[in-house]
């Protein structure tokens, strides 16, 4: 017999349920999701109403992108429990990852109802209320938990993201800089703050913050359309447009990104390149009314009139046309008879919009069958001289007719074009179509010839609107000092607003003396229309002073950007045909277009 002594070892003792679920914690810790679940599970059938097993199982499986059983699992633990917080804020966020956020809302509700300072539920409460379009409770839920924790860098940026969401621009860019000031290398937060500025029509801030999110984020596609974005506002295309190729390279499936593009491109007059984008764009999101909309503008840029009226309607379910207005169970007027039909047409757009689109409403008359009633709803600043000049339509200021009951169809003011200028030679080939009081108009005009010999000029050199972003595409009164040196001229301010300095400083640098009538450019515009009328010629950009000149046709000397879309591809505006426009190119020195309408002035000297 051997002396060998064999030593048998003893058996492990069995893990204990609290051991096995420390070994599934660090796995979880770890990012093993998978393994620590199994460990969850082994505790489980043990012990099935083990109640830290099951809620580390359902935050394991919800890790996993298992949301299904992460439901099962939470509510397998509520049974047993029902005021368990972190269990409901699981069940909560497992639902919202299944789409069903009105359900997890619920649930994360009462987790805090039970912990009321519960920071993370309230987040997850506001995704889930933004999820179920419910902008307001989605507000709500952020602004509470910036309460809670107000050093929270994500509560800031989520709550800034719900402010831009209502269309709260100032309140969003506010909290964008908070989110920034507690955590400034957040590029999501440069690069939502960038779009939020644009918003705000301050592009170089907007530039600014696009150029830091980039710093950080290089690939952050976002950055780079909200970069293009405030080149193309500042007015220089190319750059934008190398912006928004950038964004493609890093999201060439990104539809909108593809849109802006092509907006960049048509703007340089580069339609046949802007066309290939939109298709792309289309392609991608063929649902995008956003997209169509820009595409319409292109077409009529372009001349390709009838198809860009057509899509051009888009622009109201765009979300883009600030003058929509709702008219529940009155349907859309398409051209359908109208006898014994009372029809609407609306104003939706700005006040030189409206007077270009008015031009239409004679052909609508002239159309309509004599048992047809028209109204026309536009701004009140309007009323007395567009009754004047089409007596066989109601004319009525905004909102007259919101109770109306004996609507039958109505119309916006801006789709008329779609069924009565669809070709160029649906234009009125005479000029003016708008009457001013022949009253005033006589009144102003002895008023004028008293003002000298000479040509009788009227004058505006800007837009109302000179923000951020605008003012590059206009010019002061001081880059028409030539102008204002020629003889044999008389000048009548048709600039609306606060110009008394500007006036005041241009007659001390070249001696002339701008002429005001006494009369409110801005509020009365009956007025306004008797006084252009009653001059020889004007010379404005494209405002709203243009649209009037045209209207009443009184010859006018314009400029504005060079394949603007109501010019339809031609060089000119085809609705005033008393008109010379002088189109400025996006890289053009304005200095020359304002040498151009100089010289052509002179010659009519």
């Amino acid at each position: 017999m051997s002396g060998k002594n064999h030593v048998l070892a003893e058996a492990a003792a069995p893990m204990g349920t609290d051991q096995i679920i420390q070994n599934g914690l660090q796995f979880h810790q770890q990012g093993a999701y998978d393994k620590a679940a199994r460990l969850y599970e082994k505790v489980l059938k043990k012990e099935p109403g083990n109640l830290a097993a099951l809620n580390f199982l359902a935050d394991a499986r919800l890790r996993e992108g298992k949301p299904a059983r992460a439901v099962q699992t939470a509510q397998k633990a509520l049974k047993l429990k029902a005021d368990m917080p972190g269990t409901l804020f699981i069940l909560g966020n497992a639902l919202s990852a299944m789409g069903r956020h009105a359900e997890a809302a619920e649930q994360l509700q009462q987790a805090i109802q039970l912990k009321p300072d519960y920071a993370d539920a309230y987040l997850s409460l506001g995704n889930a209320y933004r999820e179920t379009g419910d902008g307001a409770k989605s507000l709500a839920a952020y602004e509470q938990l910036c309460d809670i924790a107000p050093d929270f860098a994500e509560a800031r940026f989520n709550l800034a993201n719900a402010y831009r969401r209502e269309g709260l621009f100032e309140e969003a860019a506010e909290e964008y800089e908070e989110t920034l000031r507690l955590d400034p290398g957040m590029a999501a937060a440069h690069s939502n703050l960038a779009g939020t500025l644009s918003k705000l029509s301050r592009s170089e801030a907007a530039l600014e913050h696009a150029q830091k999110a980039l710093a950080l984020a290089p690939t952050l596609s976002t950055a780079y359309i909200n970069a293009g974005n405030a080149l193309k506002t500042l007015g220089d295309l190319a750059a934008a447009e190398a912006q928004y190729r950038k964004a493609l390279d890093h999201a060439p499936q990104d539809a909108s990104a593809h849109g802006l593009l092509a907006t960049s491109l048509q703007g340089q007059g580069r339609f046949e390149e802007a066309f290939a984008e939109y298709a792309i764009a289309r392609k991608l999101d063929p649902r995008s009314d956003l997209i169509r909309g820009d595409l319409s503008t292109a077409q009529l840029g372009a001349g390709i009139i009838a198809e860009g009226w057509d899509n051009h309607e888009a622009r109201f379910t765009a979300g883009i046309n600030i003058g929509a207005r709702d008219f529940p169970g009155i349907l859309r007027w398409n051209g359908e008879p109208l006898d014994n039909k009372t029809l609407l047409v609306w104003k939706e757009q700005g006040i030189g919009d409206d007077i270009r689109y008015i031009s239409c409403l004679r052909d609508l008359l002239t159309a309509a069958p004599d048992n047809a009633t028209v109204r026309v709803e536009t701004d009140p600043r309007l009323v007395k001289l567009y009754t004047r000049s089409f007596p066989g339509a109601i004319i009525e200021g905004i909102g007259a007719n919101d109770a109306a009951d004996d609507i039958d169809c109505q119309i916006p003011m801006g789709s008329l074009a779609r069924h009565y200028r669809r070709t160029l030679e649906a234009f009125p080939a005479a000029p003016g179509y708008l009457v001013p009081d022949p009253a005033r108009r006589g009144n102003f005009r002895t008023w004028i010839n008293g003002l000298g010999d000479g040509l009788k000029v009227g004058f505006a050199w800007r837009s109302g609107n000179m923000g951020e972003g605008r003012s590059i595409h206009y010019t002061q009164i001081e880059d028409w000092a030539e102008l204002l040196s020629l003889k044999g001229i008389e000048l009548i301010n048709l600039q609306y607003g606060t110009v008394d300095d500007e006036l005041k400083q241009a007659e001390e640098k070249t001696g002339r003396v701008i002429h005001q009538a006494d009369i409110d450019l801005f509020n009365d515009l009956d007025g306004a229309a008797a006084l252009s009328a009653s001059l020889d010629l004007i010379i404005s950009p494209g405002t709203s002073v243009a649209d009037m000149a045209g209207a009443i046709g009184t010859p006018a000397l314009v400029y504005a950007p060079a394949f603007h879309p109501m010019m339809l591809g031609t060089d000119h505006l085809p609705w005033y045909p008393a008109m010379q426009v002088f189109p400025r190119k996006w890289n053009e020195p304005m200095a020359e277009v304002v040498d151009k309408i100089t010289t052509a002035l002179a010659a009519r000297l």
